[in-house]
């Protein structure tokens, strides 16, 4: 993993490209954490490596080559990958539509969550909808004591680098990854 880190970090750097995030299933990092004392306790750099957290769900950190990374593992990657991302440095840029004629904006929520609700645009005359049932003789449509408020949140997430890393055949704990 350090080689192939070594060869994004000296062919993208110049262009200010860096990854600082990696991306893996738990067997992935299982395995990792079972050589990293051999192994990466000091680099051919000199510089001394580390692993902080280990085992964390919210990312763990680990270091070298001068580097720190944030280790996150994921249930949706499959055993043997690791995605390398830039996460950090403001790299992802929210990108908002327009507001459709007549929605409303949910003024209770955070500032930067564009939710807003659809019933006005649909001819509400408020952001509630009823909600009905079928009888099953007439086939009339009667209410109940239910009302929906539909909404819809619309944005985009877009990275400023999109370039990254995919690494495929790593080792793994087979033994809990397969479990």
């Amino acid at each position: 993993m350090r080689q192939y880190l070594r060869g994004f970090h000296r062919a993208k750097e110049k262009y200010g490209q860096y990854i600082d995030c990696l991306i893996a299933s738990d067997g992935v990092w299982l395995n990792y954490e079972s050589q990293k004392i051999g192994q990466y306790q000091l680099d051919r750099t000199g510089k001394l490596s580390t692993l902080a957290n280990e085992g964390s769900q919210e990312g763990f950190k680990f270091t070298f080559d001068g580097r720190t990374y944030t280790g996150y593992t994921s249930n949706y990657i499959e055993n043997g990958t690791v995605y390398g991302i830039r996460k950090g440095g403001a790299n992802w840029k929210k990108y908002v539509p327009p507001s459709p004629k007549g929605t409303q904006k949910f003024d209770k929520a955070e500032a930067f969550i564009p939710f807003e609700f659809v019933a006005p645009a649909l001819g509400y005359s408020t952001i509630k909808v009823p909600i009905t049932r079928t009888s099953g003789s007439s086939g009339n449509s009667l209410l109940t004591e239910g009302a929906q408020m539909p909404g819809m949140l619309r944005m985009q997430l877009v990275p400023d680098q999109p370039a990254g890393m995919k690494l495929t055949d790593v080792t793994f704990d087979k033994q809990y990854g397969e479990a």
